[in-house]
């Protein structure tokens, strides 16, 4: 899953998910915890998460990988 495929799916901007994965003060807390609750893994982990961290645990979670 990408950043704007999440952000589709979330219906915020691709600005707002990048945002969040930066744990940046101008996201709201609803809003991150909306992005994790999404792709399901807990906030306080995903921020802590790098870039292929999370595609990996995506796609580890939906059974298949980006092509």
């Amino acid at each position: 899953m990408t950043m704007r495929e999440l952000a589709k799916l979330a219906n915020v901007s691709i600005s707002t998910v990048s945002k969040a994965f930066h744990d940046a003060d101008d996201v709201s807390e609803e809003t991150k915890k909306h992005l994790s609750e999404t792709i399901g893994i807990p906030y306080e982990k995903l921020i802590t998460m790098d870039d292929a961290e999370i595609t990996a645990y995506i796609e580890q979670k939906n059974g298949k990988k980006r092509k």
